[in-house]
């Protein structure tokens, strides 16, 4: 594994519903996420901790895949502005200068820049009150090019 215990930023994708629409879309997201850890070895597991609110756990309920994304340093202020505000209303994407490409293993994007990341998909989502842990199985997980 290549995550550590700072802060990271979370990818994901999945099809929603336009606003005041009955047409719906493809969104990606990125939010940063405190609460990641390793929960196993063989076979390897990940989670993530999410806010019930948080347009991420919309998505991740829908698409049962995501990208753990270790950044460089040099990115902290963009870690912290991803985690300001929701991707609900706002591309963080284009607004924070956030690079993506296709991963290799799930339907959602892992960042450019990301010095690892972690591809999993989810095999259970526990309850916490506030917040649900993603249990991930990872699929794949390398070094980057950040």
């Amino acid at each position: 594994m290549y995550a550590n215990n700072s802060p990271v930023l979370v990818t994901t994708r999945a099809t929603v519903q336009k606003p005041l629409s009955t047409a719906t879309e493809e969104r990606d997201n990125v939010v940063a996420v405190n609460w990641h850890m390793q929960c196993s070895k063989e076979p390897m597991h990940y989670i993530i901790s999410l806010n019930k609110k948080s347009f991420s756990h919309q998505l991740l309920l829908k698409s049962h895949a995501f990208v753990v994304n270790n950044m460089p340093g040099t990115m902290k202020d963009t870690i912290e502005k991803c985690g300001q505000v929701s991707g609900r209303n706002v591309d963080k994407f284009s607004k924070f200068n956030v690079f993506r490409e296709p991963a290799r293993t799930v339907d959602c994007p892992r960042l450019k820049d990301a010095k690892s990341f972690i591809e999993c998909k989810v095999s259970s989502v526990i309850d916490c009150g506030d917040h649900s842990i993603f249990i991930g199985k990872v699929l794949f997980s390398s070094k980057g090019d950040g």
